[in-house]
């Protein structure tokens, strides 16, 4: 007796079809899509463990005590054990500051040392009133203060003019890259004061001679 083979219909089962997912399904599906979302979102608003430890200590200055412009003096007063008790005295604008241009300003931030722990240099940055952070030039003279004898020397800064108002110095021991100690000064710089500096910016060539 001969055997028939089997047809491909006989061989092939029939495919099942996958069923759609339940209201309830799809309801979970979106839940767990908008928790991990927020979840997401809400991580972000917090440092990191490793950001809170990088975190540099900055502690904020008193004052001003005068920011009127009149005489050019600021009068703010910071101090950090670290780095020692350091006073804005003044600011100015420049054209041309040690022989060096720029197609913004400089304002040249004058400071004092009226303590320090031990021999050391300032370093410092400017933070304007858009947030933008300007470094300190070369031509900035805050090299070695030593303990005991109070000494003035100056941060320039290379700015936009129409960023002033609002600016903060924050002033560091030594290099800036790579310290965790800051003073934040408020150089009671509003819309008025800005003008007033930027009116007769000065000029001077690489010795500090007026141009």
């Amino acid at each position: 007796m001969k055997l028939s083979r089997p047809t491909l219909k006989t061989r092939l089962k029939p495919r099942l079809k996958p069923r759609p997912p339940t209201p309830q399904q799809s309801a979970l599906f979106v839940l767990i899509l908008v928790a991990i979302s927020l979840g997401t979102w809400i991580n972000g608003l917090f440092p990191s463990p490793q950001e809170v430890v990088d975190r540099p200590f900055i502690a904020q200055a008193d004052g001003p005590d005068v920011a009127d412009g009149s005489d050019g003096s600021v009068g703010s007063v910071g101090h950090i054990d670290r780095i020692g008790t350091v006073e804005v005295a003044g600011l100015e604008a420049y054209e041309v500051y040690e022989g060096t241009g720029t197609q913004g300003i400089f304002l040249v931030v004058q400071l004092r040392s009226i303590s320090v722990p031990e021999p050391l240099s300032y370093g410092g940055q400017l933070i304007d009133g858009q947030g933008r952070t300007a470094a300190t030039q070369h031509s900035s003279t805050c090299s070695i203060q030593q303990t005991g004898l109070p000494a003035p020397c100056e941060l320039a800064f290379e700015v936009d003019p129409g960023a002033l108002s609002g600016s903060r110095l924050q002033v560091t021991r030594g290099i800036v890259s790579g310290d965790d100690a800051w003073i934040e000064f408020d150089l009671g710089i509003d819309d008025a004061r800005a003008e007033d500096l930027l009116e007769n910016p000065r000029r001077t060539d690489f010795l500090g001679e007026e141009l």
